[in-house]
């Protein structure tokens, strides 16, 4: 059947950049819009010129230009594609598309720029005009159905109740970290192969023998808050496949996902009621790159059971970046792959100004190396330097791991205290003969 070669309608010329930029080729963009391949490259390449067109004769007054915004929505994806000259960054874009940074992440994005200038007809002046295009894809946190079966899930889910935290005493107050990072729930080690035994129960135990243990060592401190970085690789793979959010397949690895999961919302449920008997909680999910989304939709039900708890807030945003202040303290939590470290300082001082400006003692805290380490940078000219901190793990170490030399790191959780007033005052270490020694 031959393709129809009708006057192109104002939908179709906004939809045809977005099928552009979504990587398409020129016969598939054609069955997509009933047109040949050839017929949208040309219209394509007719559209490109008619921007410089337009944007000269609304400068000269002849004719008005309009902002366009079209997006495309497949479902699992969107792309957001924008010319004009009123919104100038990508999070304006976002912001105007209304896009829900709880479903949705930024998968790329791209802004261009450049200078029309020309001659009026009506004086003899010249004009000059910037015009910008904003391109955006967007990808789903987790796919569509599973978004949405979490939502029908999570809408009967009762909320647990707790009782209210303890008071405090009078004197200074002090913030309460837990540290505990990557502990890869579902890995499975077998000691006569790499040297220590870890699996679903002893992770189990470690976990929550690490809590009960930090709440023990930190009973004589005034706490008023308590801060729990979750995510870091909580769980050691991403879906049934025993992939990571990057699709690399993982060995050594428990096949019962279903499990897994439910071990591991268990124990991070204890660890919330356990804090709470000490003070109000808050929750910072934090990407890792084994579990990213599974560790999402752990906060999702936490958020569900504990809704109805004004003692605990959960911060499940998509940014791989949070920061917290705590009177003169900012600590950054990130996992600790994505970003130098060296350019750590410079990133937490250009991303939260205020907070930079009223605090003394900065730092940030990461995970994914599962060892300890301290670097202190000192960025610009200040005088208190911003220490960049590496949490170590309790998880044991697998055959991949073994088999490549990366051994021998200590396996150990910390907790830190803050004061509002004087900054950073002490830190325990349980280390697992410690964790494993405590009673379940």
């Amino acid at each position: 059947m031959a393709v129809s070669q009708s006057i192109w309608t104002v939908a179709e010329t906004d939809r045809l950049p977005a099928l552009v930029a979504m990587g398409k080729s020129w016969d598939q963009i054609g069955r997509e819009m009933g047109r040949s391949g050839e017929s949208c490259r040309m219209q394509f390449r007719r559209q490109k010129s008619a921007g410089v067109t337009e944007a000269r004769k609304s400068v000269a007054g002849e004719e008005k230009r309009t902002e366009e915004c079209t997006a495309i929505d497949t479902g699992d994806a969107k792309i957001l594609t924008y010319h004009g000259e009123e919104i100038r960054t990508v999070d304006q874009l976002l912001a105007h598309a209304e896009i829900d940074l709880t479903i949705w992440e930024v998968a790329e994005s791209s802004v261009n720029s450049w200078q029309v200038a020309g001659k009026f007809k009506t004086e003899d002046k010249l004009w000059k005009t910037g015009l910008l295009q904003i391109k955006v894809k967007l990808r789903r946190l987790a796919p569509k159905l599973v978004q949405d079966g979490i939502k029908l899930l999570l809408k009967d889910v009762k909320p647990i109740a707790t009782a209210a935290p303890k008071k405090l005493r009078k004197g200074d107050k002090q913030l309460l970290e837990i540290g505990l990072f990557d502990h890869h729930f579902g890995k499975l080690c077998w000691g006569k192969e790499t040297g220590t035994d870890y699996d679903l129960k002893i992770a189990e135990h470690e976990f929550r023998s690490a809590i009960d243990a930090m709440l023990e060592r930190t009973a004589g401190y005034n706490v008023d808050k308590i801060v729990f970085p979750i995510g870091n690789d909580y769980f050691h793979v991403n879906d049934w496949f025993n992939q990571t959010a990057n699709f690399t397949r993982v060995e050594s690895t428990d096949d019962r996902f279903s499990k897994v999961f439910q071990i591991g919302c268990r124990s991070q449920q204890y660890a919330i009621e356990r804090s709470l008997e000490r003070a109000p909680v808050e929750l910072l999910y934090v990407p890792g790159n084994h579990d990213r989304h599974t560790s999402w939709f752990l906060t999702e039900w936490l958020a569900a059971i504990f809704r109805a708890n004004k003692h605990v807030k959960i911060d499940n945003s998509p940014s791989h970046r949070k920061y917290m202040q705590y009177g003169v303290n900012l600590n950054g939590y990130m996992h600790g792959d994505e970003v130098k470290h060296a350019d750590l300082p410079a990133l937490m001082a250009q991303e939260c100004k205020q907070m930079w400006a009223d605090t003394i003692y900065r730092s940030w805290r990461l995970g994914h190396w599962h060892k300890r380490k301290e670097t202190r940078y000192v960025a610009g000219d200040t005088v208190q330097g911003v220490e960049v901190k590496i949490f170590p793990s309790l998880c044991g170490t697998d055959s991949w791991h073994y088999n490549k030399g990366f051994i021998g790191n200590a396996r150990m959780a910390e907790c830190s205290l803050f004061d509002f007033k004087h900054g950073p005052i002490a830190n325990f270490v349980i280390n697992a003969q410690q964790a494993m020694g405590k009673a379940a």
